[in-house]
């Protein structure tokens, strides 16, 4: 056993990876109407409206999506998060149109939320 008086003082290396560079509210809808492709604006607006990263949004399926109450809601399981912990996420505005969106082009072969259909077209 090592006791606490022969416990080393380790120092720790601070660690600068604060997210930096986040877009303002003009600059997202000026690049989401320079973007034809309509799976990848839904993916990229849906990113800047809810905060969510790339890994999580790419993960996301329909059996997280319950739409039995007027406000719809996201269960996100931690499993997806990067932080492990799962949330819950109320749809409404925005959001709520971007899922409707989502819902009409939904594929029944494919599970994912946010699938490409259009590759580019």
């Amino acid at each position: 056993l090592i006791s606490a008086a022969r416990v080393p003082d380790i120092e720790l290396r601070r660690l600068d990876n604060i997210r930096q560079g986040f877009f303002e509210r003009a600059e997202i809808e000026a690049l989401l109407q320079r973007i034809p492709d309509r799976d990848l604006h839904d993916f990229s607006e849906w990113g800047f409206r809810t905060g969510q990263r790339k890994g999580e949004i790419a993960k996301l399926t329909w059996d997280m999506l319950d739409r039995t109450c007027p406000v719809w809601v996201l269960r996100l399981p931690g499993a997806i998060a990067k932080n492990k912990t799962g949330r819950s996420l109320g749809l409404a505005g925005e959001t709520r149109t971007i899922m409707e969106r989502r819902l009409a082009r939904r594929r029944l072969d494919c599970p994912l939320i946010f699938h490409r259909t259009s590759k580019g077209k």
